[in-house]
């Protein structure tokens, strides 16, 4: 089986490190064109990996979600049309349940607004997109044209610590979001797919696995830590094509540390 994505086009979100970067870079090896989505404080790394891949970096800040329809005409401006889209930039921000109301409010609107807000325009942008060239093109119902893969966690099933209420909360929109889509949208041309992670060797993650990364190893069946290459391929594969008759499902890659 050769997954093969010549000729096709992807925006990934925050894909200038981490599990974006991974998955931007097995896209371009799959032989897609790639637009490397950045918040705008990583910059020289996302150009950098958008010239290495040949493909193209948008700036854009996912605090604000109207900057995701920005990001998505952009995308549409430099590639052309867009086939796939992995919506993967997210934020993990820490609020005790005890600190000030204003401050736990600050965290919890800058989590639902980059982890399912932005998540969601971005969507809906995408496919009402496709949805049309599914029309314009007299395709079969069912026939598919745009794959969005979305990348939650582990903590949208099992939860998350209490300073951490935003994060879980937002990851589990994320899982309802893909399955509406995938259900409403299926015979108009898309398909929508999630992936979980668990624990993985990110940045973002840098400050758990500093604190305690035997435990956070202990969890897993593996006894390891995942790595980004490790969990980009499930994610490429369901934007191959490969997989269409999973849309609607999310798939998990937590070294069995949550099993549902």
């Amino acid at each position: 089986m050769t997954l093969d994505l010549t000729g096709k086009t992807a925006l990934v979100t925050g894909a200038s490190r981490g599990i974006g970067r991974a998955v931007a870079e097995q896209l371009a090896g799959a032989g897609a064109t790639v637009a490397v989505h950045h918040s705008g404080r990583n910059s020289e790394a996302a150009a950098a990996l958008a010239e290495r891949l040949g493909g193209h970096e948008i700036a854009a800040d996912l605090a604000n979600p109207r900057e995701a329809k920005r990001l998505w005409d952009e995308a549409l401006d430099v590639l052309g049309t867009v086939d796939v889209v992995v919506a993967n930039a997210g934020v993990f921000v820490e609020a005790d349940p005890e600190v000030p109301l204003d401050d736990w409010l600050a965290a919890w609107d800058q989590t639902l607004s980059v982890n399912l807000t932005s998540l969601a325009v971005l969507s809906r942008e995408a496919v009402n997109h496709w949805a049309a060239r599914h029309a314009e093109s007299d395709r079969q119902p069912g026939e598919i044209v745009g794959r969005l893969v979305t990348v939650s966690s582990r903590a949208a099933f099992r939860g998350d610590d209490p300073a951490f209420l935003a994060y879980a909360a937002s990851k589990g929109g994320v899982v309802a979001l893909t399955k509406s889509i995938a259900r409403g949208w299926g015979r108009r041309g898309v398909a929508a797919f999630g992936v979980a992670p668990g624990f993985t060797a990110t940045d973002m993650a840098s400050g758990a696995l500093a604190e305690d990364a035997d435990g956070l190893r202990a969890q897993t069946s593996l006894g390891a830590i995942a790595e980004p290459e490790e969990v980009a391929p499930t994610v490429v594969f369901l934007a191959s094509g490969l997989a269409d008759h999973a849309t609607g499902t999310t798939v998990d890659v937590n070294g069995a540390s949550y099993v549902r």
